[in-house]
């Protein structure tokens, strides 16, 4: 026998504990009126509270809301403006300005030639010749002429004799300024020459005071030696007085501190500037020539090898040969001029080489040592420049240009130009100013002989090609590198038994 089950009813609703009313559930359409019914009771009671010109916010529902109560504004929170720039040529505004971008840590200041410090001083010399002739009363005669016409010009027409009288009298500022009528009175009535009666002789005074003015004027200045002017000298001669005296007053206050600064240079003039970069060396004192073994274990060779350059060479002692001459392969080409602190050198862009003894070497730099390092039968040259090349085996090969007195090195001249003054800065040269071939002699000739470098770490296997032909520069282009560089060579050499050939 099976028992019936009939379905349970459920238990009636508790009663809430907040209203009382028994808890009942509801339908959908009325959920959604009483959601309508608290919102309005809601946006009623905010309308009540808020202020007059306080934006409504009202809520989105569906079906129908009762608006009546509520007070709407038209009042809009400010939007944020984005500045434009100012309109373009064609009227249209162009793209909103950029942010401002954060300051940068301050640029090294643009390096200055010695063309540059030449040029102001020029302007400077000018601007003075000018305000001395101002002072004194010696402008051209044109401009003294224009100047004194509109001033001192006669009422009526008058001989011809009175207008250089007048014009002279308004050119000479020791005198004042006359009225038109006692210049067109009679000549005579200046007190130029009061014991003399008026006569026919007396304009001759006034003649040769009016050709006298021009006299008074400053010279024209003299033209420079080909390019290169006299003023950057001047300029280099008193920078390198005030920096000696600037030295010696450091060297009064802490000696061991300015050893110190004298030698914290630049990368030497051969070679790679990473391989000694932090060598304190110099050409005089305890870090000179006869010291540099000291300072560093790599310096080591310079005290004890036995093929170090430069060298004494003389004609007597050489033996003929090889043969062949040097095939240069020089174009005009880009580069930069470097101070480094021991000489000017000048790095080449590549392109240039050399062909000597069955290879090829890369030009890779020239730099200036003042006096010439070499020394030929007994002599010495002014300067000298070292055009150091490298194979691709990483073979040295340095051809010496020894540098006399005469004309102007045009190449010299523009590496001259873009010099730079302080030591580690480094100057561009526009492209094609520097023509290689001009710091060749015609005569192309040479002493060969296997070598070293000329300063630390003075490393050995150099082959080394002294041309025998000068190449002139002038006194001034001379004196403005020694005004640098009173002394940067290296001392001769033993030759410890090695051969000098001359090469054709």
């Amino acid at each position: 026998m099976t028992q019936s089950t009939r379905p349970v009813a459920p238990p009636p609703p508790a009663p809430s504990p907040l209203t009382g009313w028994p808890e009942t559930r509801c339908t959908l359409p009325q959920a959604w009126a009483l959601g309508l019914l608290m919102a309005v009771a809601a946006s009623t009671w905010h309308t009540s509270t808020r202020a007059a010109d306080e934006p409504v916010d009202v809520p989105i529902t569906r079906g129908k809301v009762d608006l009546s109560g509520v007070k709407p504004t038209l009042a809009m929170p400010a939007a944020p403006t984005v500045p434009t720039a100012p309109a373009g040529p064609a009227g249209g505004n162009l793209q909103a300005a950029p942010a401002t971008a954060a300051p940068s840590a301050p640029a090294r200041p643009k390096p200055r030639t010695v063309a540059e410090y030449a040029a102001e001083a020029k302007a400077k010399a000018a601007a003075e010749a000018a305000a001395n002739a101002a002072a004194k009363g010696s402008a051209p005669p044109a401009a003294a002429a224009a100047v004194a016409v509109p001033i001192n010009a006669p009422a009526k027409p008058t001989a011809p004799t009175s207008t250089p009288s007048t014009a002279t009298t308004a050119a000479t500022p020791e005198m004042p300024p006359k009225p038109a009528e006692q210049v067109t009175a009679s000549p005579a009535a200046r007190p130029a020459m009061p014991d003399k009666a008026p006569d026919k002789a007396t304009p001759k005074p006034a003649a040769k005071t009016t050709a006298a003015a021009p006299a008074a004027a400053p010279p024209p200045r003299k033209a420079p030696d080909e390019g290169l002017d006299k003023v950057a000298v001047r300029l280099v001669e008193a920078m390198a007085r005030a920096s000696a005296k600037q030295d010696k007053r450091e060297a009064v206050r802490s000696p061991p501190k300015k050893a110190a600064d004298t030698s914290t240079r630049a990368a030497a003039a051969h070679g790679s500037a990473a391989a000694h970069a932090d060598a304190h060396w110099s050409y005089e004192g305890d870090t000179g020539p006869a010291n540099w073994a000291k300072l560093k274990p790599e310096f080591n060779v310079c005290a004890i090898g036995q093929r170090q350059s430069p060298i004494p060479i003389d004609d007597s002692a050489t033996l003929q040969g090889p043969a062949e001459p040097i095939g240069f392969n020089y174009r005009p080409s880009e580069g930069s001029v470097v101070n480094n602190g021991h000489t000017i050198q000048v790095d080449v862009a590549p392109g240039n080489s050399i062909a000597v003894r069955s290879g090829n070497f890369d030009l890779l730099q020239f730099h200036f040592h003042h006096p010439s390092e070499e020394q030929v039968n007994g002599q010495r040259f002014p300067m000298v420049a070292h055009l150091v090349h490298k194979s691709a085996e990483g073979q040295l090969a340095v051809v010496a240009v020894l540098l006399t007195t005469g004309e102007a090195n045009p190449a010299i001249d523009t590496v001259w130009k873009y010099l730079p003054v302080d030591s580690g800065d480094r100057v561009k040269l526009p492209p094609g100013v520097l023509n290689l071939p001009d710091l060749l002699p015609k005569d192309q000739r040479y002493y060969q002989f296997m070598g070293s470098l000329t300063t630390p770490p003075c490393t050995e296997g150099v082959l080394w090609m002294v041309l025998k032909t000068p190449v002139t520069l002038s006194p001034a282009q001379i004196r403005l590198f020694g005004q640098l560089f009173p002394n940067n060579a290296r001392p001769v050499q033993e030759l410890n038994g090695r051969p000098v050939r001359e090469g054709l």
